[in-house]
């Protein structure tokens, strides 16, 4: 129900994720030249994916819908934000940094079940309001895809639910819960990550495919230049036809780049790690900051190369110790079996 139905729509869709927990990385190092940028579409990014990865829905009915999506998405929710709430009580509280910014454990604890994303909730990993919006998005996504059949009538509805997210988030003065005003304003991006495996790129070459991603990322790029800051999360959108226009050419690029890159195998060990990578990578930032500190004294010099440089090895340090954990238990594995 939610994996590409073949072997090419599989690697395309793992390089895509390689590059969406790359922005997500090096977009949480603030200050940077490429930070703005990488705000206006990451976020997009990440529903546009769940929208390509969603099939086989006529053969499922809601209440079968729900369990998978409440077990491929709030299950491993739950059970990784309990990590990341012991990790920030640990490494955060006791350390006295949290009752520095007033952050009490109990309100902690409350932000895992409200998920709005917010520090003074969610301060042990503001970025996991992602699954639970994932969740009531893709739920919403799918009623919409089973309900309309026609793909214009499709594209409109959630043009309107987006719409709708956008006024919720203007109007509203408290998030909500689950983020729901930007699980409707995401919409948009998962029907257009649902319908763009329909395009047969296949017919376009090699230079045509280069082409048309330097074009449109480079139109991303500028019309960005021309609005203010966007942050999804916090329901920031500013001028919305930029916003909009800066997206689908930033996701258009980025789609064809991983058509090109389809076959290679690093970024698909790193799409195929996008969970383990996207849940812990603020904390290892954590530990690698007091590392850091100690044996490289100013090291805080924020570059945009010098964050992308700090990004990869944060994902490539997690990437190994993932491996390492993985092969342990093939080993236990194998020896309890001769046991």
């Amino acid at each position: 129900m939610f994996q590409p139905v073949s072997e090419p729509e599989r690697k395309q869709t793992l390089v895509l994720k390689s590059f969406a927990v790359l922005f997500i990385v090096w977009g949480h190092h603030f200050g940077t030249a490429v930070t703005s940028y990488l705000y206006s579409f990451s976020v997009p990014l990440l529903f546009f994916i769940a929208g390509m990865e969603i099939h086989d829905i006529e053969n499922y009915g809601l209440r079968e819908t729900v369990r998978k999506l409440g077990k491929r998405i709030l299950a491993p929710y739950f059970l990784y934000s309990a990590v990341l709430y012991f990790l920030w009580f640990v490494l955060i509280f006791l350390s006295g940094k949290a009752a520095e910014k007033g952050y009490k454990p109990l309100k902690q604890v409350v932000g895992i079940f409200y998920s709005q994303g917010m520090g003074n909730y969610m301060d042990w990993g503001m970025h996991m309001w992602y699954f639970p919006a994932l969740f009531l998005s893709l739920f919403l996504a799918i009623v919409i895809l089973k309900n309309v059949k026609r793909t214009i009538p499709v594209i409109v509805l959630s043009l309107v639910i987006f719409g709708t997210g956008v006024i919720f988030s203007r109007v509203v003065s408290f998030p909500l819960p689950w983020s729901l005003n930007i699980a409707c304003a995401v919409q948009f991006f998962i029907i257009l990550g649902h319908y763009v495996l329909k395009i047969p790129v296949k017919r376009i070459n090699l230079n045509e495919k280069v082409l048309s991603l330097v074009v449109l990322l480079s139109l991303g790029y500028i019309v960005q230049q021309y609005n203010i800051w966007v942050d999804l999360k916090q329901g920031v959108f500013g001028n919305i036809l930029f916003f909009l226009s800066s997206s689908i050419c930033s996701l258009s690029g980025f789609f064809l780049l991983s058509d090109v890159l389809k076959n290679l195998r690093v970024p698909a060990i790193i799409g195929g790690m996008f969970t383990w990578i996207f849940v812990f990578h603020l904390r290892l930032w954590t530990l690698m900051n007091v590392v850091l500190s100690k044996v490289w004294p100013g090291f805080q010099h924020q570059s945009s190369f010098y964050t992308l440089v700090i990004s990869l090895l944060q994902i490539f340090l997690i990437v190994g110790m993932v491996a390492i954990i993985k092969q342990l238990f093939r080993l236990m594995e194998r020896r309890d079996r001769k046991v």
